[in-house]
């Protein structure tokens, strides 16, 4: 008897997107998936995002940059397009700017919606021009609009309270790793070693990416060893990090779009990996990021920003330090009692895997999703 799986498409505004991916595979066991992503001009390097059932809509406009509003009704159209001609049973939208034109679909065509809300939109704005207007308006027509998902997922059940709890269904599914080599997660800090401080992503300027380099230039110490990993956010931002490592021994600086897996690799192998978040931002204050829990993962300690949900996790777990977000003495401070304390580092490592262990892994957040799917047909 052949089994005949139900489809899902999953709609993402930036692609390609790890998250994303997770997700679908988890899924991909009891259903058909399709990726509908918009390429916004980043290199596409891992053999991952060229598998068959990805349609792709490639047209360069960077997040934040002027060229957005702009050009999300062409994203918009090709979206709308792309689900009239296809056949699903479900649509996985993720975030506003993909769930607004799948959502007019799924209710037109009468199928069920997930709602995965990576970043609530309206609070994601920093345009120059009526910013404040701007929150305001996406924020309430968001919350207007989530009200008809069937399903909505978040990243951290601190989103609740960003985005109400009035919906039935809402589940959180946190931004766990999955590691296939277990052995990445092995490395100890030893005082004899470099100290190695990672940075692997988008370096986007409310990352205080700058902040560290200025905290690990005025160490003036070359067994402390940084090291960048990831495109700029914006070109000027990019000139300013390139200007601010110039002539830096022991900086490495690599301004490029690289694998995940690199970046999981260099994680493995770093002695502290800093996560701050300028709060000033709102979205911000609810940043969970995919990077908490893969240093949890590789037992390493963090070095993370004061006002966010992530620093809640941080605590509770006594898994690393904690600094005000552009305090470059804090940072400078923060770098030095975990590499001047190699029991202290392991320790903070060691509490924070126990608790990816016991809380957070990608195998209790595939059970969640998974779950959720199933609880569409009641």
């Amino acid at each position: 008897m052949v089994i005949i799986k139900k489809k899902i498409i999953a709609v993402r505004s930036h692609y390609p997107d790890i998250r994303l991916e997770k997700e679908m595979a988890a899924l991909s066991i009891k259903y058909d998936i399709t990726i509908i992503g918009w390429n916004r001009g980043r290199l596409i390097l891992s053999k991952s995002n060229q598998r068959p059932n990805r349609i792709i809509f490639s047209l360069n406009a960077a997040p934040g940059s002027i060229k957005v509003p702009f050009v999300l009704p062409y994203w918009w159209m090709f979206d709308i397009i792309q689900l009239l001609f296809n056949d699903f049973d479900i649509i996985h939208a993720v975030d506003f700017d993909s769930y607004l034109p799948s959502l007019i679909i799924a209710k037109l065509k009468r199928k069920p919606i997930i709602y995965d809300i990576y970043d609530f939109y309206g609070e994601t704005i920093d345009f120059p021009l009526f910013k404040k207007f701007c929150r305001k308006f996406f924020t309430k027509i968001d919350k207007f609009l989530m009200k008809y998902a069937d399903s909505i997922i978040i990243v951290d059940d601190a989103r609740i309270e960003q985005i109400g709890n009035s919906h039935r269904r809402i589940i959180s599914v946190y931004n766990s790793p999955i590691v296939e080599n277990e052995s990445l997660s092995n490395h100890k800090r030893t005082k004899q070693d470099d100290f190695i401080v990672f940075f692997g992503g988008i370096l986007l300027e409310d990352r205080g990416v700058d902040h560290v380099i200025t905290a690990v230039k005025a160490l003036n110490d070359e067994t402390v060893k940084l090291i960048l990993m990831g495109y700029p956010g914006t070109l000027e931002y990019g000139e300013k990090i390139k200007e601010l490592c110039r002539d830096t021994k022991n900086i490495q600086l690599q301004l490029e779009m690289v694998p995940h897996e690199q970046i999981l690799e260099y994680t493995s192998k770093a002695d502290t990996i800093f996560i701050l978040y300028d709060p000033k931002i709102p979205n911000n204050v609810f940043a969970s990021p995919n990077k908490l829990f893969e240093s949890m993962c590789f037992s390493k300690p963090v070095i993370v920003s004061d006002g966010s949900s992530m620093t809640k996790i941080v605590k509770d777990s006594n898994c690393g330090v904690i600094v005000q977000y552009g305090n470059i003495e804090e940072i400078k401070q923060a770098i030095l009692k975990l590499k001047d304390n190699p029991l202290l580092c392991n320790t903070f490592g060691e509490n924070g895997r126990k608790a990816y262990e016991q809380k957070y892994s990608w195998t209790i957040m595939e059970k969640r999703l998974v779950i959720a799917y199933e609880n569409l047909r009641n």
